[in-house]
């Protein structure tokens, strides 16, 4: 495997065989990056461990399903959904930097 892919997996990033997000890309984001950020967060704030977190998703299907939903929920982080068509307003870097990526 390339030097540079990793890399990037040492540092939580992951991929699929299409380059598109999944339920397994999501898991393995919420498992490398998210739940080790709220852990930091919740220690540097002197907070107790069972302290509830908030994360913004849209409507991405790869992380609507039960699995996922237990994984956030089994580390005391809820859900708040972006609802449909409102992305853009919520979530600027999808106005800007993601939108310029996709073309």
């Amino acid at each position: 495997m390339p030097s540079h892919v990793l890399r990037f997996l040492q540092i939580g990033t992951s991929f699929s065989h299409y380059h598109w997000s999944n339920e397994n890309t999501m898991k393995d984001y919420i498992k490398g990056i998210l739940i080790p950020y709220v852990q930091k967060k919740r220690a540097e704030l002197k907070l107790s461990s069972d302290q509830r977190a908030f994360v913004l998703f849209d409507k991405f299907k790869g992380q609507c399903t039960s699995s996922i939903s237990q994984l956030l929920e089994d580390n005391d982080i809820s859900v708040v959904m972006v609802p449909a068509n409102c992305t853009d307003r919520l979530q600027p870097l999808d106005r800007c930097q993601c939108r310029q990526q996709s073309c």
